[in-house]
């Protein structure tokens, strides 16, 4: 259903974008003096209107998650992070980079 609603939405996109631009052609060949007004609203929808249809698709896509989203929890879940709680595992970067730092400060001291 939402696949349907999606591609209605994106239809109503492309003939807004098409009949503005055939409305700005249909302007400048009758020689209207607010052509040239026409002519930047037009190029600046060609902007906005697409912008417009990702949002309304991601708004229409709901609660599903993306596919990086998935992928960064599913990674987090096999290096044992757990989002519920502040324990860390022992293979976490951070203690690495600490351990590695900590030498150099010794050696500074003395």
């Amino acid at each position: 259903m939402k696949e349907k609603v999606r591609r209605v939405v994106a239809l109503i996109g492309i003939f807004v974008l098409v009949g503005m631009y055939v409305f700005t052609v249909i302007a400048a060949i009758m020689d209207n003096p607010a052509t040239m007004k026409i002519l930047a609203v037009s190029i600046a929808l060609t902007i906005i209107i697409p912008i417009i249809l990702y949002v309304l698709s991601i708004f229409i896509r709901g609660g599903r998650e993306d596919v990086l989203t998935a992928s960064l929890r599913n990674h987090s879940v096999e290096e044992g992070y757990d989002r519920n709680s502040t324990n860390v595992p022992e293979n976490d970067i951070s203690k690495k980079a600490m351990a590695e730092v900590q030498p150099e400060a010794d050696n500074r001291d003395s």
